[in-house]
Parts: structure tokens; sequence; C-alpha cells
């Protein structure tokens, strides 16, 4: 329950990715709150998403401002690709395919984002800074077939050396 609440960014985001797709299919296309709630598609939703999605999300309230900032340039990059892309689908580079597109691509990084979110306070809530987690026997890796073998080192040919002036014969 506390990664939904931990997550309202990507919900006001995703809504506001579904209103202007909305605002686009439904009101005529010079109207001025057409353009007031695309605006924010255009500009910063899908940089923010994309960036939530790739980066650990900030802790200090500054860092979230420079994840904002960052949203700013990444966005219109990120809906010129769309852009593109919508021209080799059978509706062809309009508006409301730029949209549709922008749209999918929102819900898309608004649940990659999550996801990614869910994960880091799972890890964050089983793991103990001061918890020593023991590592793995050398039998326990496995193959790639399922199979157990030796690490990598072992099956290059790679053991260390013997100890100076060991003998190699029993």
């Amino acid at each position: 329950m506390s990664h939904i609440l931990n997550s309202t960014d990507l919900v006001l985001a995703t809504v506001g990715a579904l209103l202007a797709a909305l605002a686009v299919a439904f009101l005529p296309a010079g109207a001025g709150i057409r353009l007031l709630s695309v605006l924010p598609l255009l500009l910063l939703i899908p940089g923010y998403l994309l960036i939530e999605a790739l980066v650990v999300r900030p802790r200090t309230r500054r860092a979230q401002w420079v994840h904002v900032g960052v949203a700013l340039g990444v966005s219109p990059a990120l809906i010129g690709l769309l852009a593109l892309a919508t021209a080799v689908i059978p509706g062809g580079f309009r508006a409301s395919a730029i949209v549709i597109a922008v749209t999918a691509a929102c819900l898309l990084l608004a649940g990659v984002a999550f996801y990614r979110r869910v994960l880091e306070s799972i890890k964050v809530e089983t793991t103990d800074p001061g918890q020593v987690i023991p590592a793995r026997e050398p039998s326990a890796f496995a193959g790639p077939l399922g199979g157990r073998s030796e690490p990598m080192a072992a099956s290059r040919g790679n053991e260390p050396a013997a100890p100076h002036g060991a003998s190699e014969s029993p």
C-alpha cells in the first residue's frame, strides 16, 4: 500500500496524459483549453516518466527539481521520436496519431517507473545495512542448461597458481 502512496507523481502524470488525450479526441482544434491540456503532455510528462523509469528516485527536493528540469529537455526529443514513428503506421503523421503514441508511451513508462519503485522499496525493506549476506559456494553456480557447473574462472582453466615452492605432483 505504501508503494501507491509514494507514487502520486506517477498517478498525476498518467492522469494528465489521459486528460490530454481526451482533450485532443473531443475538443475542437482551435480551443484554448485543448492547448492548455496538451502542453504538459508535450513539454513535461513523457520526459518525467522516462527519467523516473530509468533513474533512481531522488531523495532531496533539489534533486527532484533537477529531474523535472531534465524532463523538460528530454520530453521534446522523445515526442519527436514518437512523432517520427507515427509516420510508418496507417494513421500517418497526424496530431491524433501522435497523441495516441505519446499517451501509450506515457502509460508504459509510468508502469515501468511504478514497478521500479516497488522493487526499490522491497529491496530497502528486506535489506538491513548491518546484515552480511554470505557468498554462494562455488558448486552452487548453475550452468547454462540448469545443471551445476564451476565458476567462470575454473571453467576457463584459470585456477589460482600453487603457492610458491609447492610441487604440482602429489
